[in-house]
């Protein structure tokens, strides 16, 4: 029998060994009032795990989610026991809507908690497990960063993620409709590679040239009609760290967002690769991610 002392040094090596990784949260703070927080206890021969959300003005406490995990010889065997904790990567929240990131069982996933008056609905999503498999002794905890960015109804994300001692990353780009409440990974193929030899957005702010963008996306996009709305874009992974880092855009990709149809919402991509220095013209698909 694995002793309850056994198992709260197991809880605190864990607690040490995913917080040295950068990439696992215990608390984060959706509002003023609000945080959720990511709780471990014991039992004799379990880990016990849950998700809190705290309100600071009521002092009222909800369990989104709760997990045992079962702890066995087995399962200690290359500390493979830690891969069954979830990690809280991200949360945020839009107004009755609580967007957590889970990595869980060699996955990324997102939850979704639509709240109303004091009950709520659940919803969770599997973003990707490629490349995650392994033993936690010979590849170590999950790695995972995401960039969001919200366009009218719909949240885009991307994500990427990998084992720790993996070098190569996979990655997702997907968006979730707040009025359907569903998710879609948006999945490209190359069409067309238009060169960009002046390398316009290399140490441009895109924040700050918004009009510029907008007509620039329009002459690559041979835009003939007078309504074209430009909706802002979303750095990638390597794209933001090359330009938080450096101030240049040296790395990675810019997904940009508009609109051409006056009569219609539909928001349309484009991309453009800052290691090429190059647009990309290319036809896209969009696959229901479904609900667990």
């Amino acid at each position: 029998m694995i002793t309850r002392y056994v198992l709260l040094i197991f809880i605190s090596f864990y607690l040490i060994n995913v917080k040295s990784q950068n990439m696992t949260q215990d608390t984060i703070h959706l509002s003023s009032d609000l945080t959720i927080n990511r709780k471990l206890s014991s039992t004799n021969e379990s880990i016990s795990w849950s998700l809190i959300l705290l309100n600071k003005n009521t002092e009222m406490s909800t369990v989104l989610k709760h997990k045992d995990i079962k702890i066995t010889p087995l399962s200690l065997i290359g500390n493979n026991y830690f891969l069954e904790i979830p990690d809280m990567i991200d949360a945020f929240i839009d107004n009755e809507n609580i967007f957590v990131f889970l990595c869980e069982d060699l996955s990324v996933y997102l939850y979704v908690f639509h709240f109303k008056n004091a009950d709520f609905e659940a919803q969770k999503y599997m973003i990707g497990n490629d490349n995650m498999q392994g033993s936690v002794d010979n590849f170590g905890g999950c790695e995972v960063d995401i960039q969001k960015r919200k366009i009218e109804s719909d949240y885009f994300f991307y994500v990427r993620y990998k084992r720790k001692v993996k070098m190569d990353y996979a990655d997702c780009f997907f968006h979730y409709n707040l009025k359907s409440k569903k998710a879609h990974k948006i999945l490209f193929e190359k069409h067309e590679i238009i060169k960009d030899e002046k390398k316009l957005f290399y140490t441009y702010s895109l924040d700050e040239n918004e009009n510029s963008v907008q007509e620039m996306i329009k002459d690559i996009l041979n835009v003939q009609n007078e309504y074209f709305k430009y909706l802002g874009y979303l750095d990638d992974l390597n794209s933001y760290y090359s330009y938080t880092n450096s101030n240049c855009r040296g790395k990675g990709k810019i997904y940009f967002f508009y609109q051409d149809n006056p009569s219609g919402n539909e928001i349309k991509i484009i991309r453009y690769y800052n290691d090429n220095n190059e647009w990309i013209l290319e036809n896209y698909e969009e696959k229901e991610i479904i609900m667990e």
